[in-house]
C-alpha cells in the first residue's frame, strides 16, 4: 500500500470514529465528564459550609459577617499536606454543593487557599470580606459521618473543630463537635 493509502485508510478511519461518537453523544473533549456526583459528599459537605457561614462563625448570635465564601477544592485539613497528591472535590461536586449553597454569600472553590488571602504582612486575611474553609475526609457509615475542617477569615481569627454530621428525613445535618476545637 502507498504512502497515501495509508493515510487515506487513516483519515476514514478518523472520520467514522468521529461520526459514532455523534450518534451514540459521546464526548472526547478535556475536562469533560459524564459523571455524576456523589450525594452523600454533596450533601454532607453543603450542610458542613453552611454551618460554618450561618451558625458556628465565631461571631456570637450576629449575623454572618462574611461576604464571600472560599471552599478549598482539596480534601485535607492539614497544613503541610502536598495539594497535588490529595484527594479532592471533583467539577461535578463542586458545581452540586455551588448549587445547594445558592443562597449564601457568593461561593467560589480555590485551587490554592493562599490565593485569597491578603495583607500578609500585617493582619492577613480573606479577601472581600469573606472566609477561607478547608474540608476534611468523610468518615463513618451512611447515617452518621465525622468531617474535620477549618476556617480562616482575619488576623487570629478561625476555627478548628470536627463536626458529627447526620442524615434525616430534612437532609444531612450538622448535630454536634467530636474532638479537641481551636478557636482564634
Amino acid at each position: 500500500m502507498t504512502r497515501i493509502g495509508v493515510i487515506l485508510v487513516v483519515v476514514a478511519l478518523a472520520l467514522t470514529a468521529c461520526d459514532e461518537s455523534r450518534e451514540t453523544g459521546a464526548t472526547t473533549e478535556i475536562g469533560t465528564s459524564s459523571a455524576e456526583p456523589d450525594a452523600r459528599t454533596v450533601a454532607v459537605y453543603s450542610a458542613i459550609v453552611r454551618q460554618l457561614v450561618l451558625e458556628d462563625h465565631t461571631f456570637g448570635e450576629a449575623e454572618s459577617p462574611f461576604e464571600r465564601v472560599f471552599v478549598n477544592v482539596h480534601i485535607d485539613v492539614d497544613p503541610d499536606a502536598d495539594p497535588q497528591t490529595g484527594e479532592r472535590l471533583t467539577a461535578e461536586e463542586q458545581a452540586a454543593i455551588l448549587h445547594e449553597l445558592g443562597d449564601l454569600p457568593r461561593v467560589e472553590f480555590v485551587e490554592d487557599p493562599d490565593s485569597v488571602i491578603v495583607g500578609k504582612k500585617g493582619c492577613p486575611h480573606v479577601r472581600g470580606n469573606g472566609v477561607l474553609i478547608t474540608l476534611g475526609p468523610i468518615s463513618g457509615g451512611s447515617e452518621r459521618v465525622t468531617v474535620p475542617n477549618d476556617m480562616f477569615f482575619a488576623c487570629l481569627g478561625g476555627q478548628w473543630l470536627t463536626y458529627v454530621v447526620e442524615s434525616s428525613d430534612e437532609g444531612w445535618k450538622v448535630v454536634g463537635t467530636r474532638g479537641p476545637i481551636g478557636i482564634s
